[in-house]
């Protein structure tokens, strides 16, 4: 993750310098700081009308945790992520604690609960404690 952060921090220059570290994952309780800005710039920005990565850096929103109240369920989550209850959602990223590790995946497209596989190659598992990113193989 800081190999690929520090790569479009350098291709980027200028642009990325408005992010604000404190607002990639802002409601987050699993990452902060170094750790969640290496882990936003490896998200997929914007791309122009060519194409091209653009420098609009995306948006983050979080749609569950276990210290919230909602969604309640797992249904809840579901029918979340399906658009339901926050219209169109797009690309997710989801973040997991399981004792002193934090590692999650990156889906570049809406979910899909029609039991097949699916994805691009634009998506990606990481762990943020081994500090790796494992690119979608398909």
């Amino acid at each position: 993750l800081k190999e690929e952060a520090a790569r479009k921090r350098r291709q980027r220059g200028a642009d990325i310098t408005s992010i604000n570290p404190a607002m990639a994952f802002a409601d987050s309780r699993l990452v902060s700081g170094e750790s969640a800005m290496n882990l936003y710039l490896c998200l997929p920005f914007q791309q122009d009308s060519g194409g091209y990565e653009a420098a609009t850096a995306p948006r983050t929103n979080l749609l569950f945790a276990t210290w919230n109240s909602y969604p309640r369920t797992v249904g809840q989550l579901q029918a979340t992520l399906e658009g339901g209850a926050h219209g169109d959602v797009g690309p997710t990223l989801v973040l997991v604690r399981c004792g002193d590790q934090i590692f999650g995946g990156y889906a570049s497209q809406r979910w899909s609960f029609e039991g097949r596989f699916h994805g691009t190659p634009k998506s990606f598992l990481f762990s943020i404690t081994r500090d790796c990113k494992i690119p979608y193989h398909g």
